[in-house]
């Protein structure tokens, strides 16, 4: 585990937590909204420590997320070493399968952001197409049993982010996890949506496109915007 104090003191600001895959852009946003970000994640890169008032590096994988215990220690000594308590915690990406793990760490310091019953919601796919089809919106029919033409389908797993659990179904029609997508052809765009369960803003929309590997063909590479 690596420890690291940044030289800029800001005694006047107040801290924030932030655990994630990677802190930095949470690291940075926090910065500018004038916060001390005291940092958990994987990398500890060099522009996570140019934001951050402090960090440790934690174990962890970028499929399975920081390891929970490890995290937890982070986090404590993180909070233990300022002089006044941090605000709350701010989690970003790596919690998406282990909403479990919000709920422990929402025992220990306020949560900033979704709970863990809305990321169970998010990211159960029957909810969300569910939801879909009540506001009518357009998506991916959805199937839990193998397709009888799994050349148009996608398997992918319930809770998975970052392309690395996509395939394509007839490759996967037999994992136990596995839930199917209808494919869809068109140019993938992401919305970033800010909402409070009564209203929503869209903050912007971004081109993604992947990196394909033999065993991860969807892998996730990057995001631009605007789209």
């Amino acid at each position: 585990m690596t420890r690291f104090v940044s030289p800029v003191k800001s005694p006047d600001q107040p801290s924030v937590l932030i655990a994630a895959l990677s802190g930095r852009a949470l690291a940075e946003l926090a910065r500018k909204a004038g916060y001390r970000p005291l940092v958990a994640d994987l990398f500890g890169d060099m522009d996570t420590r140019r934001h951050a008032s402090a960090f440790q590096v934690v174990r962890g994988s970028l499929t399975e997320g920081p390891d929970p215990d490890d995290l937890f220690r982070a986090l404590a000594d993180r909070s233990h070493a300022t002089d006044e308590p941090p605000v709350g915690l701010v989690c970003g990406a790596g919690f998406e399968r282990h909403p479990d793990i919000l709920e422990k760490l929402a025992r220990c310091w306020p949560l900033l952001g979704c709970s863990a019953d809305v990321v169970r919601s998010a990211k159960d796919p029957a909810t969300l197409a569910q939801l879909c089809s009540e506001l009518d919106i357009a998506h991916p029919a959805l199937r839990f049993e193998a397709p009888p033409d799994p050349e148009n389908w996608l398997a992918k797993s319930a809770g998975g982010s970052g392309g690395w659990h996509i395939s394509n179904a007839r490759l996967h029609a037999s994992r136990s996890d596995a839930y199917f997508q209808r494919r869809v052809p068109g140019e993938p765009i992401c919305a970033l949506v800010v909402g409070t369960g009564e209203d929503a803003t869209v903050v912007g929309w971004s081109s993604q496109w992947t990196s394909p590997t033999a065993e991860h063909p969807y892998r996730w590479a990057g995001a631009v915007q605007p789209a």
